[in-house]
């Protein structure tokens, strides 16, 4: 369901799952991933912490690698808390980290692209946009970025825009079959 673009539906059945089997390993792995996706890194990390307590793997000790490294430095973690405060406090948040020469600080193109569709989940379209923006200057030769970015225009209520993203991801992809079906819609 996660990977279906419902989050939310996947969370709901792992929490019932979770209330009939606590230690169940498969859900739990499946929810700390869901809550490390959203963004929420306290529960991620509680999440994979109980997991590493009665079941040690490196797998589990990875996530909680990561959970410390995107607190530490990851531009989308402090873009998702800046947001909190509004789209001006993102971008000021944003000018710091670029001018920034934290060597902790990095820009994950996956991490930004779950951001902006976190974003657009919730319904925050501009601030959803923002972020896709930032990905496709930063990550200009990617096609998946370039669709992201389509696609955000397009909720947006931006179409000539929209075109312009999908036609750049599909010279950067030819084989994206979204990028082609999504330019015929526009093209009606």
């Amino acid at each position: 369901m996660s990977q279906a673009g419902r989050p939310g539906a996947a969370r709901e059945i792992l929490e019932y799952a979770l209330g009939l089997r606590p230690f169940d390993t498969n859900a739990l792995v499946r929810m700390g991933n869901i809550m490390l996706n959203a963004g929420e890194l306290d529960r991620a990390e509680e999440i994979f912490r109980k997991l590493q307590g009665f079941r040690p793997d490196p797998f589990f000790a990875d996530r909680l690698e990561a959970i410390q490294r995107m607190r530490r430095g990851s531009a989308a973690h402090a873009l998702s808390e800046a947001l909190k405060k509004g789209l001006a406090a993102a971008k000021a948040k944003l000018a710091d980290l670029e001018r920034s020469r934290d060597p902790q600080a990095y820009f994950d193109e996956r991490e930004i692209n779950a951001l902006g569709y976190r974003l657009l989940g919730q319904g925050r379209v501009d601030q959803a946009v923002f972020v896709f923006e930032l990905n496709a200057r930063r990550y200009p030769n990617s096609w998946n970025v370039h669709d992201s970015l389509g696609e955000a225009y397009m909720n947006a209520g931006r179409p000539k825009d929209a075109v312009r993203c999908y036609q750049r991801s599909l010279r950067l992809n030819p084989e994206n079959a979204n990028a082609k079906k999504m330019l015929e819609e526009l093209r009606r």
